[in-house]
C-alpha cells in the first residue's frame, strides 16, 4: 500500500457488450445496460467496457440478399436468427480479445469468427443476458415462422452450447429461469433473474419529465391511452379496439387511443384512433410516452416486463396491462389496471369503464408517489459484482 492507493489492485479487464452499439436492438436493452455498467466501473470513456455491434440490414443489404436466395425466405426475424447476419454484423470490426476478457451477451448466436478468437484466448469469461430464449420467441413470440425443422435444430443446439459454454446467465424473470432448466439442462445454480431495467437514459428521463410536467392539463379533454409496439397481434391491438367499439358513443368521446409502431394499414380506422406508425424521432416518442394519461399492454408473450411498462410507470403513468406471471414483482400495482389473459374484450371493456370513471387528474396523481429514473444500474451492478467474484 503506497497512500491510499493499493498497488496490488488488478487493472480492470476488457468488457464487451454483444448488440451493445445503439439503441435499436433488443428494445436498447443491451445499449443502456453498457452505459449503465460503464458509470457503475467508472469507465467515462469508454475504454474497458465497449459494445459489439450488430448491424442495420441496410447496412448490409448484399449478406441478407444472398441468405435470402440461398434459404428461400426474406423473413428478416429469420435472418437476424443465422450465423450470416452475425457474422456480417462483426466483418472488419476490430475486436481483440486479450487474457481476462470478459463478453456479455444480449444473444442466444454468436459470429462463428467470434467464437473462434473466444476459444483460442486464455481465462475469455463468457456471461449471457436474456430476455427470452430462442425456444420462446419461436413458439410463443412466432418469430422466424420460415425456419426449416432443420435450422431449427441448428438454432437450439447453438443456443444450448452457448448457455453450456457462459460461467453465469443473468435472466429477466423466473419464466425464462424455468425454460433453462427444464428445457435446455442448464445447471440452476448459474442462473440469476436480475430483470429488466429502464431502457431511457438519464437525459432522456430528464427530458421525458420536463414535458411531462408541461404538457397543458385539460380535465374535461380526452382520457389518452397509447401503445407502443411494432407487432400489432402479439400487443393485443385487435382486441383493445373490440373493446372500445363496445363502449356507448358518449364514452367513446371521451377517449384517444394513440397506437405507436405497427404499420397503418393494419389498424381500422376509428374516430378514436391516432394511428401513428412507426416512430424513429427519439424526442417525438419520448413526447408521446409523456403526454399520455395511460399506458396500454395487451401483450400475449413478453420476456420480463416490457420496456414499453418501465417507461410509462417511471414517469408516474398507470397502465392498462394483461397480466402475465412473469411482472410480478416487477411493477408498482397502484399503478396497474390489470386484465386477465386469454383477453376477453367485454371483460376489458368493464376495465375501461373504470378507468373512464376516473378523471385526468385522478389518474396523474396516481403514479406521483412511485415516480423516479431506474435505467439499468441495479442490473449492472449485480452483474458486475459477479465478474468481479469471477476474476
Amino acid at each position: 500500500m503506497i497512500g491510499n492507493v493499493d498497488i496490488r489492485q488488478k487493472p480492470p479487464d476488457p468488457v464487451y457488450v454483444y448488440a451493445a452499439r445503439d439503441p435499436i436492438h433488443y428494445s436498447g436493452s443491451p445499449y443502456y445496460f453498457m452505459q449503465n455498467l460503464r458509470e457503475v466501473v467508472g469507465d467515462r470513456d469508454g475504454s474497458i467496457i465497449r459494445p459489439i455491434p450488430l448491424k442495420r440490414i441496410t447496412e448490409i443489404p448484399l449478406t441478407y440478399l444472398r441468405w435470402g436466395v440461398k434459404t428461400g425466405t426474406f423473413e428478416k426475424s429469420a435472418f437476424f436468427f443465422s450465423k450470416d447476419y452475425h457474422e456480417a454484423s462483426v466483418r472488419n470490426v476490430p475486436i481483440s480479445i486479450p487474457s481476462g476478457t470478459s463478453i456479455i451477451s444480449f444473444t442466444s448466436l454468436m459470429a462463428p469468427s467470434l467464437w473462434r478468437a473466444i476459444d483460442a484466448a486464455d481465462h475469455c469469461r463468457l456471461y449471457v443476458y436474456r430476455d427470452a430464449t430462442y425456444l420462446q420467441l419461436l413458439e410463443q413470440f412466432k418469430y422466424a415462422r420460415t425456419l426449416t425443422p432443420k435450422a431449427r435444430e441448428e438454432l437450439i443446439e447453438s443456443e444450448t452450447r452457448l448457455y453450456a459454454r457462459a460461467r453465469r446467465v443473468f435472466v429477466y424473470d423466473q419464466v425464462i429461469r424455468g425454460t433453462l432448466i427444464e428445457r435446455y439442462g442448464v445447471d440452476e445454480k448459474k442462473i440469476y433473474v436480475t430483470g429488466r431495467g429502464l431502457n431511457m437514459s438519464r437525459a432522456d428521463f430528464e427530458l421525458a419529465s420536463e414535458i411531462r410536467g408541461k404538457r397543458p392539463v385539460q380535465p374535461d379533454g380526452p382520457i389518452v391511452f397509447s401503445i407502443i409496439g411494432r407487432d400489432a397481434v402479439r400487443k393485443g391491438v385487435l382486441q383493445i379496439i373490440e373493446a372500445m367499439d363496445a363502449l356507448s358513443g358518449a364514452e367513446q368521446e371521451r377517449i384517444k387511443l394513440r397506437v405507436v409502431g405497427p404499420d397503418r394499414g393494419m389498424i381500422p380506422n376509428r374516430s378514436y384512433i391516432d394511428s401513428l406508425g412507426f416512430v424513429s424521432n427519439k424526442r417525438r416518442l419520448l413526447e408521446i410516452i409523456a403526454t399520455s394519461d395511460v399506458g396500454v399492454l395487451m401483450s400475449s408473450a413478453e420476456g420480463g416486463v416490457p420496456g414499453s411498462l418501465r417507461e410509462f410507470t417511471c414517469l408516474g403513468i398507470p397502465c392498462w396491462v394483461a397480466w402475465l406471471p412473469q411482472y410480478d414483482g416487477g411493477l408498482d400495482q397502484q399503478l396497474i389496471f390489470k386484465e386477465r389473459f386469454p383477453l376477453v374484450p367485454p371483460d376489458m371493456t368493464q376495465t375501461l369503464r373504470k378507468i373512464l370513471s376516473q378523471t385526468k387528474t385522478d389518474l396523474s396523481n396516481k403514479g406521483r408517489p412511485s415516480f423516479g429514473y431506474i435505467g439499468w444500474l441495479d442490473q449492472a451492478a449485480a452483474v458486475h459484482r459477479w465478474m468481479q467474484f469471477d476474476r
